[in-house]
């Protein structure tokens, strides 16, 4: 009987034992459910949308701030000659590009230096061809005589005719080398001279380019002298 009662003991306390743990383990069930209930859910939520209707129109926007503009490239332009202002071909402000005449100076004297200097090389010209013709039948003549030369002393050597006559023909010969060589020298010095000429109208031609005063790149005007009819030898314009 005392045996009986030790096993009911046990079975009864085995009893409550399993059934506390099946009480734990359902609480504990509960509760992550409710905790896998209280996160929230995957993904991001709708965000309400207002829309309103396009209108055509302009937008302004102005801002104001006190600054200092400085350009990028400055330079003074000045005549490279002494001369009087012709004519002014842009004011203050004005954007020129690079390569614009600016100014125009008085370039009559050269241009009459240009003229004279023209002149006399067209004048030249002929006078060469002219004598270039000259030479050319100066040798014709001398080839000639220079024949009769060595006939006459051959003939003269043989007794033929007197030593007096070839002589004279020798005396011929030597005229006309003379004057060969003096049509030469008048060609040769016509040439130099031409040469020094067309020098000095190279030098007139670059000097004539100067009495144009142009702008060196793209730039805009800023008048730093008043533009008068006076002699210039200082900067007219400065580009910035």
């Amino acid at each position: 009987m005392k045996g009986f009662l030790l096993f009911m003991l046990k079975t009864l306390i085995l009893g409550v034992l399993l059934a506390a743990l099946a009480f734990g383990g359902y609480k504990l069930v509960q509760k992550k459910k409710a905790d896998l209930a209280a996160v929230p859910k995957y993904g991001m939520k709708p965000v309400p949308v207002q829309v309103a209707k396009a209108t055509e129109g302009t937008v302004t926007e102005r801002l104001e701030y006190l600054a200092l503009c400085e350009p990028v490239r400055r330079s003074n332009v000045s005549a490279r000659v002494m001369a009087v202002i012709e004519q002014v071909l842009c004011d203050e402000g004005t954007v020129v590009k690079k390569g614009q005449a600016l100014v125009r100076l008085d370039d009559r004297d050269v241009k009459k230096d240009l003229a004279v200097l023209e002149a006399e090389i067209r004048r030249i010209g002929p006078d060469i061809a002219g004598n270039e013709a000259t030479v050319e039948s100066l040798e014709r003549s001398v080839a000639y005589w220079e024949k009769e030369a060595r006939r006459d002393a051959k003939l003269a050597a043989d007794g033929v005719i007197p030593e007096s006559k070839a002589e004279a023909t020798a005396e011929k010969l030597n005229e006309f080398r003379g004057k060969l060589n003096a049509a030469r020298q008048r060609t040769r010095a016509l040439k130099t001279q031409i040469e020094v000429l067309e020098r000095r109208r190279k030098r007139l031609e670059v000097q004539l380019g100067y009495f144009t005063i142009t702008s060196p790149y793209l730039s805009l005007i800023h008048i730093s002298e008043p533009t008068r009819p006076l002699y210039i030898s200082y900067a007219v314009f400065c580009l910035k």
